[in-house]
């Protein structure tokens, strides 16, 4: 394999290492996304329905219009974004009484009352479900990023240490030869069969010339 080849390889390898990192980041945060949509999108927009439902029926200083427009209003937001089975059944239940509990009709009042605290509750489970799977989500791919960062950093540290053996030993190597030989020492010769072809024949044109240059002067 030529230098060239080597260098592709070693940056070919630690860039589809960042990729695999930088993809699996990407896929965790998709995998959150829908449920934080579903917990502000649908549960929190419930809770809030119930939440104006009972604004209607304490808000005994407004009109008696202005408080069944309000709570008419919140119950039919409520139905139109029915996310768990257990919420048909109780909007049915308000629906039948809220009209007489607003009028102050206290057993009215009860049922609509225990109701909306059900709905309230079923909203609030749906949106703790959600969190801990969130949270559960989370601590799985912080393990699985710290993982491919692990096996990245392992991949990465062999592929810079097979440059370094492959390409930089070798250049390093044709360095000493010719720095020993300015110096002196005219029997010093490259030798790295493991070195590129290309370093190869560069050291072994460097190892002839010495060698042409030796028998010239006469050393022997």
């Amino acid at each position: 394999m030529g230098v060239k080849d080597e260098i592709r390889l070693v940056v070919g390898a630690l860039i589809s290492i960042i990729l695999v990192i930088a993809f699996g980041s990407i896929g965790l945060l998709t995998r959150m996304s829908p449920a934080f949509e579903k917990i502000m999108g649908e549960n929190v927009y419930s809770v809030t329905a119930v939440e104006n439902m009972l604004e209607a029926l304490a808000a005994t200083h407004d009109t008696m219009e202005t408080r069944r427009s309000l709570f008419q209003e919140a119950l039919g937001k409520a139905k139109g974004n029915i996310t768990e089975k257990e919420e048909r059944e109780l909007l049915e239940t308000i629906e039948r009484h809220w009209h007489t509990a607003i009028d102050g009709d206290p057993v009215a009042l009860s049922v609509v009352l225990q109701a909306l605290d059900h709905e309230a509750r079923v909203n609030w489970s749906s949106i703790e479900r959600a969190n801990k799977y969130v949270r559960r989500l989370g601590s799985t791919g912080a393990w699985a990023v710290v993982l491919l960062g692990g096996v990245g950093f392992l991949f990465g540290l062999n592929a810079v240490r097979r440059l370094q053996k492959r390409v930089l030993a070798p250049v390093s190597e044709l360095h000493s030869v010719l720095s020993q030989v300015r110096a002196g020492n005219a029997s010093r010769r490259f030798s790295m069969p493991e070195a590129p072809a290309e370093l190869r024949e560069i050291g072994d044109m460097i190892n002839e010339m010495l060698d042409r240059n030796r028998t010239t002067s006469g050393i022997t």
